[in-house]
């Protein structure tokens, strides 16, 4: 047999593979699909066991990758949360200053409110203090802009509005001339 496959080596294009390395030919006589007994050589091929740790090994990947991507969207989402508080928290200090700065809440005194819609879902809370240093000129005025972050339909009491994370304060201090 061995001799029929030199034979039929020599006249394809293989012949020149096969004349420069020895080891060629043994590999490829080893490698005979079957034997007598028709069981199967070792030439080729994965085990199960093979296939079974490539699949874990991507399996615990994927998780990794997954895990990741997870974490980048929520990463986003609050960061959205947070510019929004910021812009909203900026437009209702310019309300206070130009509009009701004569209809500030006295000292020690909060008012509470919502954002128009599509804004609904952030809080707004603004308390007016007493300064430290000059409290007969300066008041200091406090606005905390808080958002919801449990899932919907579940919303959270008032009591724990702006504690977690979920919130963006402002502080001014406005002259009492």
């Amino acid at each position: 047999m061995r001799q029929a496959f030199e034979k039929h080596l020599s006249a394809g294009p293989v012949a020149s593979e096969a004349k420069q390395s020895p080891s060629f030919l043994a590999a490829a006589h080893t490698c005979a699909p079957r034997t007598r007994k028709g069981r199967f050589n070792k030439c080729g091929g994965f085990t199960l066991l093979e296939v079974m740790v490539a699949v874990a090994i991507l399996g615990i990947a994927m998780t990794t990758i997954h895990y990741g991507q997870a974490q980048s969207l929520r990463a986003q989402g609050r960061t959205q949360n947070v510019t929004l508080a910021t812009m909203k928290a900026m437009e209702k200090m310019d309300e206070v200053l130009t509009v009701g700065r004569f209809e500030l809440p006295g000292i020690g005194d909060s008012e509470e409110g919502v954002f128009d819609p599509p804004y609904d879902f952030l809080h707004w809370t603004l308390r007016v203090e007493e300064n430290a240093v000059l409290p007969e000129m300066i008041k200091d005025i406090h606005l905390t802009v808080s958002w919801d972050t449990e899932p919907e339909g579940r919303r959270r009491s008032s009591h724990t509005r702006g504690s977690g994370g979920s919130s963006v304060s402002v502080c001014l201090y406005v002259a009492t001339l």
